[in-house]
């Protein structure tokens, strides 16, 4: 008989507790994300988070959904290998260093949620959101971080996804700086 294991779902304060030495999100902003990741009702959910920094994201989204989660970025710094480590979330937190232009053209599987944080351009932004949601499954996610803080390049390129893809998506309830929407 195989060996069974339990992953612990945790809730946003005691993830925050976890990452918050690292400050590369705010506290209002990892319980944004452990509420979208705790939409994912699929038991072989998939995330893909693109922007690696210090794997505050993609380990936040991880302890929230149990959930594998695909973390891309150009390079992956040692803080984010150690972040994932110290938490020990190997075998569910995996990086694929490289463009997200160059990952998404190799990518094969439907996935439940994507969250874009990466190059906060307005051309980077609208790329991996018209690329990237034709991989989101019907009922998942595209969430995107630094909606407010970016206003003329992330928002402007957020706004104009949204406008375009509104048959296709409704907003979420999110707070400061995140924008979420679900494929409909």
């Amino acid at each position: 008989m195989e060996d069974l294991y339990f992953i612990e779902i945790m809730e946003a304060s005691k993830i925050w507790e976890l990452v918050k030495d690292q400050k590369w999100q705010t506290e209002e902003n990892i319980s944004d994300l452990v509420a979208l990741a705790k939409n994912i009702s699929d038991v072989n959910g998939i995330i893909v988070d693109i922007g690696i920094g210090g794997a505050t994201s993609a380990c936040a989204l991880a302890l929230a959904s149990g959930c594998p989660v695909y973390s891309i970025g150009e390079q992956v710094a040692p803080i984010a290998v150690n972040t994932v480590i110290r938490l020990g979330l190997e075998g569910r937190v995996f990086f694929c260093a490289g463009e997200s232009d160059n990952v998404w053209k190799n990518w094969d599987r439907l996935v439940n949620l994507v969250f874009i944080d990466g190059l906060h351009t307005y051309d980077a932004v609208t790329s991996d959101a018209e690329k990237w949601s034709d991989w989101i499954k019907l009922g998942g996610i595209l969430a995107f971080h630094d909606y407010d803080l970016y206003r003329n390049t992330v928002g402007k390129a957020i706004d104009e996804f949204y406008e375009k893809h509104k048959e296709d998506y409704k907003p979420l309830k999110t707070g400061f700086n995140i924008k979420a929407f679900q494929k409909i």
